[in-house]
């Protein structure tokens, strides 16, 4: 991460890679952001990193007031698994890691926040796919121990069958989002990219089941990570040639971050990410009919 005007990091590598047209204010993935996306979502679908397993870490630390066990049907924010790492941490120092898989090293590092030996992850995912999530800027070496591999960011599976409460995993369904993990004092609380928190589940449950049409222009207003825009996108199978997806933030760190997520669930043609103030930014791309808004 790079300090520009001694305000606030801003990731321009990896995934995070935009085309920018400066004087339009447009971002979109380069090419060499889209290739590594590609390949991150890859290595997340062969391992199988999906909500449903994901949150059977989760379960066994979560206390039930009834008494009953809690429902495999339960939705979990990324904020209550970032907020039972301490939880999962101690587990791991009873237990170890001596027998562990790739979707136990990517539910640790990516929705617990917790550092993993390179070695174990190594070991987990294979070389070539550890390779492939630090080159796509999601990995990097642990400063406080040289031989543990951290997140850069949280990264949030989610398919629309998750908000149904269909059971089993679905990795093919799956959008993966990056954010922010919950840590404000890391950074300034304007330019945080906010984690995916229950306000924002129940906002993707009302437009995941908005009826599509032809020709669909989605504009995600204040898009911050582009979660809701590309979700609704997405459980629409996508865009087609006549369908168009805009994200608009002022913030110029949510544009690399609207970036990152495009090319991470492989949206690109008639996708863009523009920088303005809320609806200054619609004169931008020179036009202001939508048929959703979010």
């Amino acid at each position: 991460l790079s300090i520009r005007d001694g305000v606030e990091e801003i990731c321009r590598r990896g995934v995070f890679e935009a085309d920018i047209d400066e004087f339009q204010r447009i971002y979109q993935p380069s090419n060499n952001a889209k290739q590594l996306g590609q390949r991150a979502r890859n290595v997340f679908r062969r391992h199988r990193y999906a909500l449903q397993g994901c949150r059977n870490y989760l379960l066994k630390h979560i206390n039930n007031p009834s008494g009953q066990p809690m429902s495999k049907e339960r939705m979990f924010s990324a904020n209550s698994f970032f907020n039972h790492r301490h939880d999962i941490a101690e587990e791991i120092d009873d237990e170890g890691l001596d027998t562990v898989g790739g979707l136990l090293v990517l539910a640790l590092l990516f929705l617990f926040g917790i550092a993993v030996n390179k070695t174990t992850a190594e070991c987990a995912l294979g070389k070539a796919d550890l390779d492939a999530l630090i080159i796509a800027g999601l990995l990097r070496q642990s400063a406080a121990r040289s031989s543990d591999v951290v997140a850069e960011v949280q990264i949030y599976p989610l398919s629309h069958l998750d908000l149904s409460g269909n059971e089993g995993v679905r990795t093919k369904d799956n959008c993966f989002f990056v954010t922010d993990f919950p840590m404000e004092s890391m950074r300034l609380p304007r330019n945080a990219i906010m984690p995916v928190g229950y306000d924002t589940l129940e906002l993707l449950s009302l437009s995941a089941g908005a009826r599509r049409n032809p020709g669909e222009r989605v504009l995600d207003m204040c898009c911050g990570s582009g979660i809701q825009g590309i979700f609704a996108v997405f459980c629409r199978n996508g865009l087609d040639d006549d369908n168009e997806l805009v994200l608009a933030d002022i913030n110029k760190r949510a544009m690399h971050f609207a970036v990152a997520n495009l090319a991470l669930n492989g949206i690109h043609r008639g996708a863009w990410a523009v920088r303005g103030d809320l609806f200054g930014a619609l004169d931008i791309i020179g036009h202001k009919k939508f048929d959703l808004v979010l």
